[in-house]
């Protein structure tokens, strides 16, 4: 008995006896950290993985230094190096990147005492041999689907408008649009759509580009506002909004294109309220309300909303006679006659639908 109580008591004492000794030997290994030391301390930013997984990206933002967007192949030795990249993005075929690349600190105050305006460049990388190509004033850029073609947005002037570059990266070339207000790929990456709204609104219209020649359909044109441009999820169909006034109320309302078939880009159907006996009366079609397709393409659903007269004792006169004039309708394949009767005016915004049998009751209510 006596024997296993020791062994518990001469353990304790050599641990007892080895403990400071231990404590010595780390304080003596570990070193001094000096001010030099602090400089090159970084923090990790953003990454990312190319699709196929075979290059990776990240930042190291440096305390005293030139933060740096590294492009790294996982399993090589390639490693592409941009100063001040940010907001990286690769193509789904994983064969091109492209990032924004901004300034230092001490050059931005630089601009800034000169009062010049600090403004992005986009680099564009070949990965399998590291090319690059630079690319002055782009705010954002996005790459189509298909991994062929890039679009570069440019900083809005003076007068707020933009300027869109779409680049074919096999190629090398560009095409530039002026003025556009809104734009989208669909999503096979084969069309563009495009609203302009130009300087005296000369211009203005909605164009589809094809891009494998950039060839461009005008969709419509007109002095008026264009917006809420919207494809639907497979980007086989269209949808956008064309402003018109009537004196009898104030603000705008809007004509609702839609169109279904690519190939036909002057086969454009047409929702235009002044042409409806049934739309709701004293209602107009919203514009802070992106149309949407449904599933089967057989619906589209808008935003409709009280349409305030121009004068408070105009509210009678601006119930104004329509004709009863068909109308064609998105997905039907044939024209459609209104023949429901006129809903009340009410506040806030409804979603109402488009579909074979006219003008349905609103499905999702805003207020």
């Amino acid at each position: 008995m006596n024997k296993i109580h020791l062994l518990p008591l001469r353990l304790y004492i050599f641990i007892f006896i080895l403990l400071p000794g231990s404590l010595v030997l780390s304080q003596e290994s570990k070193p001094c950290l000096s001010v030099e030391d602090y400089d090159s301390w970084h923090s990790l930013g953003q990454t990312s993985i190319s699709p196929d997984g075979k290059w990776i990206a990240y930042s190291l933002d440096y305390v005293c230094g030139t933060d740096t967007l590294f492009i790294k192949q996982t399993q090589g030795d390639k490693t592409y190096e941009i100063p001040h990249g940010n907001r990286l993005a690769f193509t789904e075929d994983s064969k091109w990147a492209a990032c924004l690349m901004g300034y230092s600190e001490a050059e931005r105050e630089k601009m800034q005492e000169k009062k010049e305006e600090i403004r992005n460049k986009l680099v564009v990388i070949c990965l399998a041999d590291g090319e690059k190509k630079t690319i002055k004033d782009i705010q954002s850029f996005t790459f189509a689907r298909n991994s062929i073609h890039l679009a570069m947005e440019t900083y809005a002037g003076k007068d707020g408008r933009k300027d869109l570059i779409i680049r074919n990266l096999e190629q090398g070339t560009h095409l530039t649009l002026g003025n556009v207000s809104e734009w989208s790929f669909n999503k096979p990456g084969t069309h563009l759509a495009c609203l302009m709204n130009t300087e005296g609104h000369r211009g203005n219209g909605a164009h589809l580009i094809l891009l494998d020649n950039y060839r461009i359909h005008i969709l419509d044109s007109d002095t008026v506002n264009y917006r809420q441009l919207s494809w639907d999820r497979e980007g086989s169909s269209l949808v956008f909004l064309k402003s018109f006034t009537d004196t009898l109320f104030k603000d705008e309302s809007h004509i609702l294109f839609t169109l279904n078939d690519l190939n036909k880009p002057q086969s454009l159907n047409v929702l235009d309220q002044r042409e409806m006996q049934s739309f709701p009366e004293n209602m107009k079609i919203c514009e802070h309300f992106t149309p949407r397709w449904s599933e089967d393409l057989s619906t589209v659903f808008f935003g409709i909303i009280e349409w305030e007269p121009a004068e408070k004792d105009s509210v009678n006169q601006g119930k104004k006679k329509t004709k009863k004039s068909p109308v064609w309708i998105s997905g039907t394949g044939r024209t459609i006659r209104y023949n429901h009767g006129r809903k009340k005016t009410t506040t806030g915004i409804k979603i109402f639908r488009t579909c074979a049998h006219g003008i349905r009751k609103p499905v999702i209510p805003f207020v």
